[in-house]
């Protein structure tokens, strides 16, 4: 539940660890739920399109903003006020906003995604991917491989790190 998230947060943040949630799905809802509740940063599962992840971004790098503002100050760096400005970026300067990349569409559409300003790293899920590529959890297949590669050399042009979960 959300209170039992909340206390493991807290025990984290008084451990000196920095606690990522992986939040259920890609909206802002979860986002600023989490970060709400003490998170430093949050990894959104399964981000295909740009509109997912400027709704993540916005909410994880303008909380409280929401909707039409969190929008217009992702979009034209447009917020309500200079001081309003001020307090948002120090309000939020330590969320960490980390982008899943766990399907064949996400891949297809990863360039623009990147060009999404405020992403900190991107995560590859190897399951989900190597379902969508037809392939089930074979990490040893030429087409999970190329998948792979293709992720590392769009974020790596971006410049953007890239984080991939194997249990092998």
């Amino acid at each position: 539940s959300r209170a039992e998230v909340a206390d493991y947060l807290a025990a984290f943040n008084y451990s000196g660890v920095v606690p990522i949630v992986r939040i259920p799905i890609p909206a802002s809802h979860y986002v600023t739920m989490y970060i709400d509740a003490g998170a430093q940063g949050i990894l959104a599962p399964y981000c295909e399109t740009v509109a997912q992840v400027k709704e993540v971004v916005a909410a994880a790098r303008w909380r409280p903003l929401k909707g039409v503002l969190a929008e217009k100050a992702l979009e034209n760096n447009e917020l309500p006020s200079e001081e309003s400005r001020k307090y948002l970026e120090n309000h939020n300067k330590n969320n960490v906003c980390i982008i899943g990349i766990e399907s064949v569409p996400a891949i297809e559409n990863l360039e623009d995604i990147l060009k999404v300003d405020g992403i900190d790293a991107i995560f590859v899920g190897p399951n989900d991917l190597s379902i969508t590529l037809g392939i089930p959890d074979q990490y040893d297949h030429p087409d999970y491989e190329a998948a792979l590669r293709e992720i590392i050399s769009k974020c790596k042009a971006a410049g953007k790190p890239v984080l991939i979960h194997h249990q092998t």
